[in-house]
C-alpha cells in the first residue's frame, strides 16, 4: 500500500535514532529523511518528537541527501493550481510566454482585473 505521498508505505523512520546518529556524526540518507518528514506530515510521527532530530541536524549541518529527502516528501504533497485567464497569475504567465513583451507591472494587472471584475458584477 502506498502512503498519501505516493511512496510505498513502510515503517516510519525513528526520529530518536536519527537524532542519535546525527549527534554521532552520521547523516541520514535521502529515503530515511523522506520517511521522517512523511511521518510528520501524515500524522504518524509527533512533530515534537522531531525536535531533537532538527536540532542535531542544524548542529551538524544538512547534507544534500537530507535536503533532497525533505523536498521529496513536500513535493509529493504539492497542489497544482490551474492558471485562470484574467487573473494576475494568468496575465503574468501569458506575458512571460511572449518573447517580445515584458511582464506587466503588478498595479496594471490588478487594475485590469478589478475593472473586468467590476464590469461583471
Amino acid at each position: 500500500m502506498a502512503s498519501r505521498s505516493g511512496h510505498p508505505a513502510g515503517p516510519s523512520a525513528d526520529p530518536g535514532a536519527a537524532a542519535a546518529g546525527l549527534r554521532a556524526g552520521r547523516h541520514c540518507g535521502r529515503e530515511e529523511t523522506r520517511r521522517l518528514v512523511d511521518g510528520v506530515l501524515e500524522g504518524g510521527i509527533d512533530p515534537a518528537a522531531l525536535g531533537p532530530w532538527l536540532v542535531a541536524l542544524a548542529d551538524l549541518g544538512e547534507s544534500a541527501d537530507e535536503i533532497a529527502g525533505a523536498a521529496d516528501a513536500l513535493r509529493a504533497r504539492m497542489l497544482t493550481l490551474p492558471r485562470v485567464p484574467g487573473t494576475a497569475a494568468g496575465a503574468v504567465a501569458a506575458s512571460a510566454r511572449s518573447a517580445s513583451a515584458s511582464p506587466p507591472k503588478p498595479q496594471q494587472v490588478c487594475r485590469s482585473h478589478w475593472r473586468r471584475g467590476s464590469e461583471v458584477a
